[in-house]
């Protein structure tokens, strides 16, 4: 007789939450069996850890050349500031017959990262003066490409900007306000995960 545990884990296409930010994956754990069970003990348990959880596992009735289902169920997973994950998910469980006891696999699955784009903000300024731009990234290894567009105007603010930079509103914007005392400055931020 010979047995194995068979670990399964599959993202869940659309679940993911970029706010959090957090995915779901379905997580399936079989047991297969070759050859006669021959006296299975029914206080047979285990577990299987998913993500640093742990669920513990009952008794089963396994029957000869076979393969059963252990544990089957959908989780929601943390991911790390920048959108990545590596899940690990790991399980034992014990046959308990007379030729098979402890069995063990374990695996890790990436994750699709999860796109996390910064929302850049900023006060009302007079032309002429110093503004601070504000980039509240996830992640520190997080770099900005800012660009600013008014009336006719355009330009790159910064390549790689951190958390905030700093901008002197240029005097050159008051020939795009003929007819008006003010107007609204449009900041373009494209967020990477370090130079990428």
């Amino acid at each position: 007789m010979s047995a194995n545990l068979n670990l399964t884990v599959t993202p869940v296409s659309g679940s993911e939450n970029p706010a959090v930010p957090s995915s779901q994956i379905d997580v399936v754990l079989t047991v297969t069996v070759s050859g006669p069970t021959y006296n299975q003990n029914l206080d047979d348990y285990g577990s299987i850890t998913i993500d640093s959880t742990t669920v513990t596992i009952g008794a089963v009735s396994v029957p000869s050349n076979s393969t059963v289902t252990l544990y089957s169920a959908r989780h929601t997973i943390v991911h790390n500031p920048d959108g990545t994950k590596t899940v690990s998910v790991s399980a034992a469980y014990n046959l308990n017959t007379s030729y098979v006891g402890w069995l063990n696999v374990s695996g890790s699955t990436v994750l699709p990262t999860i796109p996390r784009a910064t929302v850049p903000y900023a006060d009302t300024t007079a032309i002429g003066n110093t503004m601070t731009i504000r980039l509240p990234r996830a992640s520190a290894n997080f770099t900005h490409r800012v660009l600013y567009y008014f009336g006719s105007l355009s330009g790159t603010l910064a390549e790689a900007a951190g958390d905030q930079l700093q901008w002197t509103i240029p005097m050159d914007f008051c020939a795009q306000l003929p007819n008006a005392t003010s107007g609204t400055v449009q900041i373009s931020c494209s967020t990477y995960n370090g130079s990428e």
